[in-house]
């Protein structure tokens, strides 16, 4: 190894070890499934057809949705797509259309499922990618989350306590949003 090498290595790495992991790292990140690559031009004028084909990764969403929740219906899973592709949207409609009770279990419901979608597509990333894509304020939230959502039924509980102190706190929305 020459000298510069060793230099720059040891100003970014304090000890051996470190560089070890960071070796390994990066190692195993090459055998990543390689990411989607989306290559799109806006046309003039078509904006909202294009945000639309962005929001829905070209269907890809949809494909992902299916994947996951095989035996949910079609139009659940559309419903599911709609508040993927637009979340404050559907936020706001649902918050129009139901009374406060029902939009509780409402939130019971998307963001479990939400959170699995989370689980699923982010499992051809490293935890650290994932991690660095939630905004500061959810990261605790956003991992115990997906860690415990194919929790055992002694769990449970602790995952019921978390969505609802999410819900009580008025925060339901934001993590959907973010989740989306």
């Amino acid at each position: 190894m020459d000298a510069t090498l060793r230099h720059v290595l040891k100003e970014k790495f304090s000890q051996r070890e470190a560089v070890l992991t960071e070796i390994i790292n990066l190692e195993a990140i090459r055998h990543l499934p390689k990411g989607t690559e989306h290559f799109m031009s806006d046309l003039h004028g078509e904006f909202a057809a294009f945000d639309h084909v962005l929001r829905n990764g070209s269907g890809i969403v949809k494909e992902k949705l299916r994947k996951q929740f095989p035996e949910m219906a079609i139009d659940d899973l559309e419903e599911i797509a709609v508040l993927i592709y637009y979340p404050e949207q559907k936020l706001k409609r649902q918050q129009e259309l139901l009374p406060e009770a029902a939009l509780y279990q409402w939130y019971l419901i998307v963001i479990p499922l939400l959170v699995q979608m989370t689980n699923y597509c982010g499992k051809k990333y490293t935890r650290s990618k994932v991690r660095k894509m939630i905004p500061p304020r959810f990261t605790y939230i956003v991992e115990e989350l997906l860690t415990e959502v194919d929790t055992p039924e002694d769990k449970k509980d602790y995952f019921t306590a978390i969505l609802t102190k999410i819900i009580h706190l008025n925060q339901a929305d934001d993590l959907i949003c973010t989740l989306s």
